[in-house]
């Protein structure tokens, strides 16, 4: 049977230990356990279930806050010690894409180099693309552009010396790097799914289109 159990505060009210569950509790499928604070009343050390906490499948335990009362402060959380990927939805889940030619626009032209899309949540996303000659020379100098926006081939909502970097470099020929941006992590909180574009522009004056190498990555960390 589906039901939800709402506790404000679990606590051990002889003051000798950590709270626990001395005959364990149980929850069946669809069942929700919600607790807003998990402390330790002895003030001793950090909290944690004796005998246990028996979950089945499909069920939720949602904490909104875990401290130790000796120090009013939160607690250390334990990574995995493999080497597996966060799961989709996961604190530590990891979206990248990645491209080792994608051909740019005509001169200034702002052109989507790579994208991502993002479901609800926090995310620092990570962005660097540098441009290559293409095999063509360009002759003159040039300016770079590197942006990190929600519109695709464009600047929209970007911010200079954050989701937007300019680079003045003499362009190379034969492929020579002209120049490399990396961009500052970006904090993004997003209430619905999102995709996230990095768009690329360059400035010159003879030869051909532009070439990106580029990696767009994000990790969830809430």
């Amino acid at each position: 049977m589906a039901g939800t159990l709402q506790v404000d505060n679990i606590s051990n009210s002889a003051g000798t230990g950590a709270p626990n569950f001395p005959n364990g509790a149980t929850f069946s499928t669809s069942e929700v356990l919600q607790v807003d604070t998990i402390t330790n009343a002895a003030g001793s050390g950090a909290p944690n279930f004796t005998h246990g906490l028996n979950t089945s499948t499909g069920q939720i335990i949602t904490v909104d806050k875990i401290n130790d009362s000796t120090t009013n402060a939160g607690v250390a959380i334990q990574g995995i010690s493999g080497s597996g990927s966060a799961s989709a939805g996961y604190v530590g889940e990891e979206v990248l894409a990645t491209t080792t030619g994608t051909t740019g626009g005509t001169t200034t032209a702002i052109s989507n180099i790579l994208s991502i899309t993002l479901t609800a949540g926090d995310w620092d996303i990570s962005a660097y693309a540098a441009a290559l000659g293409n095999g063509t020379t360009f002759t003159a100098n040039v300016n770079g552009w590197v942006y990190l926006s929600t519109t695709t081939a464009s600047s929209s909502g970007t911010v200079v010396g954050y989701t937007s970097l300019q680079a003045p470099q003499t362009l190379g020929a034969n492929n020579v790097p002209s120049f490399a941006l990396t961009l500052p992590r970006f904090i993004a909180q997003i209430s619905s799914t999102t995709t996230y574009y990095l768009n690329g522009a360059i400035t010159f004056s003879a030869g051909s289109t532009c070439q990106w190498i580029a990696t767009l990555s994000a990790r969830r960390m809430r």
